[in-house]
């Protein structure tokens, strides 16, 4: 009985076992040059994003420079706008400007420049149009800093700006 029972233990193992060592063989080794393709297509794909990613680096680096030089040429543009600038021409700039732009039609406001130093007064319709002119007078090349005293009419008999904006020509990007 126990023969028997071997035997059947042995029957159901080698039936269990339909695959001889040779296909077992085989079909190992295909699943290991299927493997090893999957890692050097992957591979393929990380040397080709590799270089890529040099080309966009020395990109990056090329634009760094011209950014650097371009920077350098505006803080030399700067330095000599400032260097020949006066009060005088901030003064007839900045009322110029002031005087051609339509929505200062309803304002009054007064310029003064010393030393560079803008200061605006006067009364304004509203806040947007204090604003409006503070930034244009600020955006003149040479102007170290703008003082705003400008009123808005109609709030409270007149609300000063009192903001004391600083520009720097540096801080403008501009070179004109």
């Amino acid at each position: 009985m126990i023969r028997t029972v071997v035997a059947i233990v042995v029957l159901i193992a080698v039936a269990g076992c339909s695959e001889d060592p040779q296909q077992r063989y085989e079909r190992a080794a295909a699943n290991l040059e299927a493997a090893k393709q999957a890692r050097a297509e992957a591979q393929s794909a990380v040397d080709e994003k590799k270089a890529e990613l040099r080309r966009l680096q020395e990109k990056l680096d090329a634009a760094e420079q011209r950014l650097a030089k371009a920077r350098e040429r505006m803080e030399q543009a700067s330095e000599a706008v400032n260097a020949s600038v006066n009060d005088e021409v901030l003064f007839r700039s900045i009322q110029r400007a002031l005087l051609d732009e339509e929505r200062f039609a309803g304002a009054a406001i007064a310029v003064g420049v010393q030393d560079r130093v803008v200061t605006l007064t006067g009364t304004v319709p509203d806040e947007a149009t204090r604003k409006a002119a503070v930034r244009v007078a600020g955006e003149h090349a040479g102007v170290k800093e703008v003082v705003d005293f400008l009123e808005v009419a109609g709030e409270g008999g007149g609300q000063r700006g009192g903001d004391k904006n600083k520009t720097n020509q540096s801080e403008k990007g501009e070179g004109s």
